[in-house]
């Protein structure tokens, strides 16, 4: 599988970093198409989450005469749900008034990570209104609350190690899973950078985490038809 299917997908992972930083670099009037809301970065993830929930029942639809078919329609249900937080549910299409947490407007699973976020500054403000305006307090708070969430990853890996093993039994036996975990990864990057920093380069590393994100759910449709005729029909257990 990883002849067909791995090889092209980290090439256009490996082409698309390439191009997108050296436009972002060499052009700073493109800056604000690859870092702004509903402009060509993000537009181009929809589009490949979209085609992931599209293509993805497709694929599905193929194979429906083998046992792991329910399985695989994960994939495009991931596509879709991941599409509908890229449109914000609808509420930029349709202008709709979304719910409200402590004043903000939550239109996505994402602005869950932003209220967190700002009742942990909040906290911290109160608890120590002295690091307000010192720009080394706070980054080495970030760097302490890096560290923090690294050590509870890690023991949480020690914790579930069982699981995990599991969760790669269940990869190796289903092959498409694979580009879900490097979206997940890609998507475990841009949520951390978009909770440690605003600036301009680091909303644009998060776009291009997000819309490679986008593009592995989209390969992982193109290897659901490919399984079946690379590995034996699966059993149902």
């Amino acid at each position: 599988m990883a002849k067909y299917i791995f090889r092209p997908y980290w090439i256009a992972v490996g082409t698309s970093l390439l191009i997108f930083s050296s436009l972002y670099i060499a052009f700073p009037g493109l800056r604000a198409s690859f870092t702004q809301e509903d402009r060509f970065l993000e537009n181009l993830a929809t589009i490949l989450f979209f085609l992931t929930a599209l293509l993805g029942l497709f694929f599905v639809w193929k194979v429906r005469k083998k046992a792991a078919w329910k399985i695989y329609s994960l994939i495009p249900a991931l596509g879709l749900i991941s599409f509908l937080e890229e449109v914000s549910f609808g509420e930029r299409l349709f202008k709709f008034k979304p719910p409200e947490v402590n004043g903000a407007e939550v239109d996505g699973i994402h602005d869950m990570l932003g209220l967190a976020k700002g009742a942990f500054v909040d906290f911290l403000y109160r608890a120590m209104p002295q690091i307000q305006g010192n720009a080394a307090a706070r980054l080495s708070i970030k760097i302490a609350g890096l560290l923090l969430v690294v050590s509870l990853l890690a023991i949480g890996c020690l914790i579930f190690k069982r699981y995990i093993v599991h969760a790669q039994q269940f990869v190796e036996k289903y092959p498409p899973f694979k580009f879900v975990v490097f979206a997940v990864v890609f998507v475990v990057i841009a949520s951390f950078i978009d909770i440690a920093s605003e600036a301009e380069t680091a909303i644009f590393i998060e776009e291009i985490c997000e819309m490679n994100a986008a593009l592995a759910l989209l390969y992982a449709t193109f290897a659901i038809e490919k399984v079946p005729k690379m590995s034996p029909v699966l059993k149902p257990e």
